[in-house]
């Protein structure tokens, strides 16, 4: 555990050093693409992640975890590499494609490999302070790498590409140096069957185990919330006239909110759920005021709102994986991970359609009443039933 956790930081940091991603869809402008062309390139991002999501956690349960994401790096730095020497529709797409095998590759994977390691050493308990100091890591990650960029975007998105594809490859040889313990589950049989039959017990453990199945449902419906509804800010923002020199500023307030969640969430793992499920529902009135009130004043209930998400995110994750066995961690992690995306294709979509011909500041109302109502109505089930300890309800 002395060196598994300081290379595991520095991994979550590195691989976070993206420094096109500020740009990149700025650069399918410059280069020509039109607004279909370049929804499309996102389209196919989204669906070979999706689809790709529960399979490769089969495999990384089947499989050395650590070397799936090391290859899932290379991956990537190959994706970027195609931007910059095929900088063209065909070789975006050939560039999302391997991005969007990456992302499946390492969800699931990560967590299962995280606190099989730390189960191992007997700190499984400390995983949600571990996987909270990760992500914290990686959101400063994000921040330096796009202060980076603005500076080095006058060298042209060949610099930052390049760039990005050699963080890449450093944080998978980061992966590949971890000094890994934990015994890898036996494979047992090979082949179609025994893929099928770990994908069936995988999916079991969320569908058949009613705890956790309620674990997986609240986990996947905060997580697309929140990870979702960050995509408009920026939108919303300058609907309160934020100027940009504003707006960045805040933008990184935001970030920093959510840092500063993923690095206490784990004091917050023993909370109860009915405590939970009343912080959500409150949550969700703080987002209905701050849209409703559209005044620079509210920004303060916008941060909450940051935190209370990012905060639940791990506290359900931590539960998730003290839950379910080793062989089907990675499984029932990407079941999570998929619920969680097909609902942000929910909400995306939503709000699409909630917008048409409004501001997006109805959209963020309504998603302010739609949060308050579906943590309404998980408090008064879980008030009907008896205890309401951590993990009950």
């Amino acid at each position: 555990m002395t060196s598994f956790l300081p290379r595991l930081y520095a991994h979550c940091f590195v691989d976070e050093l993206m420094l096109i991603y500020p740009f990149y869809a700025v650069m399918f402008v410059d280069h020509g693409l039109s607004p279909i062309e370049i929804s499309t390139l996102l389209a196919v991002w989204c669906a070979v992640t999706l689809i790709l999501e529960v399979p490769s956690g089969v495999l990384a349960d089947r499989h050395s975890r650590k070397a799936l994401m090391v290859f899932g790096t290379v991956l990537r730095a190959a994706g970027y590499a195609c931007w910059a020497l095929f900088p063209g529709f065909w070789g975006f797409l050939a560039g999302f494609v391997l991005w969007g095998t990456e992302g499946a590759l390492g969800s699931g994977a990560f967590e299962a490999l995280v606190y099989d390691e730390l189960k191992h050493a007997g700190r499984e308990s400390e995983y949600a302070r571990v996987v909270g100091r990760c992500r914290s890591l990686g959101q400063m990650g994000v921040v330096v790498s796009g202060a980076i960029a603005a500076g080095a975007i006058a060298l042209g998105y060949g610099v930052l590409l390049f760039a990005s594809s050699a963080a890449a490859i450093v944080a998978g040889l980061l992966m590949l140096s971890l000094p890994t313990v934990a015994p890898v589950a036996p494979i047992g049989a090979t082949g179609f069957k025994a893929y099928t039959a770990t994908l069936r017990a995988g999916i079991g453990e969320v569908v058949l185990r009613p705890f956790v199945r309620r674990l997986v449902l609240f986990a996947a419906l905060a997580m697309s919330l929140g990870g979702t509804l960050e995509e408009y800010w920026p939108i919303l923002l300058a609907e309160m006239d934020m100027p940009a020199y504003a707006l960045g500023l805040f933008l990184s307030i935001l970030w920093s909110a959510q840092a500063v969640a993923s690095l206490v969430a784990h004091r917050f793992v023993d909370l109860s759920d009915r405590t939970i499920y009343a912080t959500f529902t409150f949550s969700g009135v703080l987002l209905f005021g701050a849209a409703w009130s559209l005044h620079v004043a509210a920004l303060g209930l916008i941060l909450i709102f940051v935190f209370v998400l990012q905060a639940i995110d791990i506290i359900y994750d931590a539960r998730l994986q003290a839950a379910i066995p080793s062989e089907h961690r990675a499984t029932a992690s990407s079941v999570k991970s998929f619920g969680s995306e097909v609902g942000g294709l929910i909400v995306v979509m939503a709000m699409g359609a909630i917008v048409t011909g409004r501001s997006y500041q109805v959209g963020f109302e309504w998603f302010g009443i739609t949060i308050t109502l579906l943590g309404a109505i998980y408090l008064l089930l879980t008030l009907r039933a008896p205890g309401g300890a951590a993990g009950s309800g």
